[in-house]
């Protein structure tokens, strides 16, 4: 039996999400990723998309609950959901929540997605050299995470490949 969607139609969903999030066009975008939930519930791809639609609209909170919930859906995608959760809790103004969260997904294996941006956010070694000055910021605090997110610098996946 056919799935209800193939890989190829996930990612072209994944990416009008993205663009209408990065338009502004935050319902309709948050419209892409619940039903993207729907079909793939025990991935972290729709959550994070959907999380970074609320966090591009300004609504950091609610992007941590978006975040929270996931949590009990996607254990084996843990250290993803706690990477973004971590840069919302940021976001939020919750400094030492998202330094404590960051920290846990920092832990996990380097191979899985958003273990490196967790471990960029905490200026962390990655790869021999230390985050923060691999890219030329301060981790978690002046430049922080969210101008490297900004800045385009982050490289954390959300797993929407198949």
């Amino acid at each position: 039996m056919r799935q209800v969607l193939s890989s190829e139609e996930i990612r072209l969903l994944m990416e009008v999400g993205t663009v209408l999030a990065g338009a502004g066009k935050t319902a309709p975008a948050i419209g892409v990723f619940d039903a993207l939930a729907t079909v793939r519930p025990s991935r972290a791809f729709p959550y994070v998309g959907k999380a970074m639609a609320l966090i591009n609209a300004g609504r950091s909170e609610e992007a941590c609950q978006c975040l929270r919930r996931a949590h009990g859906l996607v254990d084996n995608e843990a250290p993803t959901i706690d990477a973004f959760l971590g840069l919302a809790l940021h976001l939020a103004g919750r400094a030492a929540e998202s330094t404590a969260v960051l920290r846990r997904a920092a832990v996990a294996d380097v191979s899985i997605d958003g273990v490196r941006m967790a471990r960029r956010m905490l200026g962390m070694e990655i790869d021999g050299e230390f985050a923060a000055e691999r890219e030329g910021a301060t981790a978690l605090a002046g430049n922080g995470p969210a101008s490297l997110f900004v800045a385009g610098r982050m490289t954390g996946g959300t797993g929407a490949e198949e």
